[in-house]
């Protein structure tokens, strides 16, 4: 599988944010696991006033039956960014 990744340099807070997770997932699945195998999720915003924005994209990806572990932060971003996620998947949460 070759990893594709979309371009998130531009776009509002949700359209960054459902590039970041497409790209995300992607990673995870080259890697033989997927967002269900996400038990902690690290993101970066840069304006915490859109996390309502954000928290919606993320329910597209992520249900309440599999919430994994969340922190989010404020920080300064790079370029034009506004959103950054890192995560720690695990085939033994099951």
């Amino acid at each position: 599988m070759q990893w594709h990744q979309k371009c998130i340099s531009n776009g509002n807070k949700s359209t960054q944010a459902r590039v970041t997770f497409d790209n995300l997932k992607s990673v995870l699945e080259i890697a033989g696991y997927s967002l269900d195998d996400v038990v902690r999720l690290g993101v970066w915003i840069d304006d915490p006033r859109d996390f309502g924005e954000f928290n919606k994209v993320y329910g597209d990806y992520f249900s309440s039956d599999h919430a994994p572990a969340r922190v989010t932060v404020q920080a300064m971003m790079m370029s034009d960014l506004r959103v950054e996620v890192d995560c720690i998947a695990s085939k033994s949460r099951r």
